[in-house]
Order: structure tokens, then sequence, then C-alpha cells
């Protein structure tokens, strides 16, 4: 999601409690944050296919 700029630290990190309480692995982006992702161990069970649509 994406909060209002206006919204406060504290309100932000009350966000960030009650979104953990939903999804447990949840953070709070902040800004300097750097995420790495690493490439899965586990295969794409799904492979991507290529769409093309006329617009």
């Amino acid at each position: 999601f994406h909060h209002d700029p206006l919204h406060n630290d504290d309100f932000l990190d009350r966000v960030g409690e009650l979104a953990v309480q939903q999804y447990k692995n949840t953070i709070m982006a902040r800004e300097g944050l750097v995420i790495s992702l690493a490439e899965s161990p586990v295969p794409n069970p799904m492979p991507l296919q290529e769409v093309k649509i006329s617009v």
C-alpha cells in the first residue's frame, strides 16, 4: 500500500504493527531500505506465457 505523506511516524508504526498481526513476515518499508531478493530454489511451476493483444 502507499501511505499519505502527511501521516507521522507513530501512525505508520501502528500500521506496521497491524500488518504484522495479519501477515507475520511483514516489514514496513522505510526511506533507504534495501531488500535483496535471492533466486528461488524452487522452479516456477507455471512457466510464463507470452500474450499478445491489440489495443
